[in-house]
């Protein structure tokens, strides 16, 4: 099951790490990045809310014909 945080996840997760992001480069850097950043923590919500099922395995090898 995917936890979200209250209500839409999503959102507020994004709100959140463009408030962190102000706090440490500053209001006009943040809000000149501030595309960059909500793709960013929409994909890292994305990524980290994927379910995984325990069949499912990590890749341990980057080019599966290596031993």
């Amino acid at each position: 099951m995917v936890e979200t945080l209250s209500g839409d996840g999503e959102k507020e997760y994004i709100h959140m790490v463009k408030e962190t992001a102000k706090a440490m480069w500053g209001p006009e850097a943040a809000d000149r990045l501030g595309e960059h950043i909500e793709r960013t923590a929409a994909a890292v919500y994305a990524v980290s809310n994927y379910p995984l099922e325990p069949a499912t395995e990590p890749v341990t090898r980057m080019n599966p014909g290596e031993t």
